[in-house]
């Protein structure tokens, strides 16, 4: 069976041992997130320092990046 997670780089703070936990259980994590680094409400996204840490921690080559276009600013959250 392959096994693949779903993670989204928009949060720092428990990235790690999150990913840390399941990392060794999966084939791929599929890494989300907005290519602008900008949340659904117009706030900044501290992208570049998730995908740091999923960097540093994929050493199997596990993460997939999957930048998107999420922001919609003309839409209320």
């Amino acid at each position: 069976m392959r096994l693949t997670a779903y993670v989204l780089a928009a949060d720092p703070n428990y990235l790690a041992s999150s990913v840390r936990a399941y990392y060794p259980f999966v084939e791929r994590i599929i890494v989300s997130y907005d290519r602008s680094s900008t949340s659904w409400t117009g706030t900044a996204l501290p992208v570049q320092e998730c995908l740091d840490i999923l960097s540093a921690l994929d050493s199997e080559g596990k993460c997939v990046l999957t930048p998107g276009d999420f922001a919609r600013l003309d839409h209320d959250p």
